[in-house]
């Protein structure tokens, strides 16, 4: 899942393109959902048929708190949908007092 410099997430989405998915985060989530539809229209002995059909998905993750959710970028190449967060870096944990 990436490396010590960001993190990598893959998600097959089929026939979906880039236009089709909405990648966001909020509050620490990761959301992907993504919907494409496809219409038929053709004349067959004297008939006209129609046909729709539509897919539609949702994906939600929640991230780890290291993770820069304003800097990701995203790309789909095979059906295949590929999201890179940068890590940010956090805090150094305070000493405990004795």
């Amino acid at each position: 899942m990436g490396d010590d410099n960001e993190y990598s997430i893959q998600i097959r989405v089929g026939p979906l393109s880039g236009d089709d998915l909405d990648v966001s985060v909020n509050n620490g989530v990761l959301s992907v959902s993504g919907r494409t539809e496809s219409r038929d229209e053709r004349e067959e002995d004297g008939y006209s048929i129609f046909s729709c059909s539509c897919s539609s998905f949702n994906y939600r993750r929640v991230l780890p708190s290291d993770v820069d959710g304003g800097n990701l970028e995203s790309s789909v190449e095979d059906g295949v949908l590929s999201i890179s967060a940068p890590r940010r870096l956090l805090p150094a944990p305070k000493p405990e007092e004795d």
